[in-house]
């Protein structure tokens, strides 16, 4: 009686199911390339006094300090990239703390600012450039020479 029970139960089961097939898609999105034209180039700076202090370079290339002057005497410009990808695609950039190394102590470079807008995407024929500036930190007592170094920035879709 109870076998007779079980395959009553399992036959309504079958009797029931129903199989239902659902549809998928993926959108690939084209492989983000992008190239740096112009480097960040703070130019010459003159430390005011043995303190510490910085220069803050715009993307448009336009720089103020504190506690160090801005001079003339070498250009100074943002940071230029060109960058391809998905037309009209969003994107975030972040960017990580740099240093200048030198025969002083090394200067970092952080606050990172870009002109790609509070929403960067790439325009509809899939590029996106753009200039980027940034704050160098000076150290007391800077040593004097020449500093060079790298900073790191990632493009990634929103």
């Amino acid at each position: 009686m109870l076998f007779a029970i079980i395959l009553s139960i399992t036959t309504q089961n079958s009797v029931q199911a129903k199989t239902i097939t659902g549809s998928a898609s993926a959108v690939i999105k084209e492989q983000i390339e992008i190239s740096e034209i112009g480097t960040l180039n703070f130019g010459m700076i003159a430390p005011v006094g043995g303190t510490s202090g910085s220069i803050t370079l715009s993307p448009a290339g336009t720089s103020t300090g504190t506690n160090a002057t801005p001079t003339n005497a070498l250009p100074r410009n943002a940071a230029h990239f060109s960058a391809t990808g998905t037309p009209n695609a969003s994107v975030i950039l972040t960017f990580n703390n740099g240093h200048l190394n030198g025969p002083g102590t090394a200067m970092t470079i952080q606050n990172f600012t870009h002109n790609a807008g509070p929403s960067p995407a790439f325009n509809g024929s899939g590029t996106l450039d753009f200039n980027v500036g940034a704050d160098l930190m000076i150290n007391n007592n800077q040593g004097s020479g020449g500093y060079n170094g790298t900073y790191s920035m990632t493009i990634n879709y929103q």
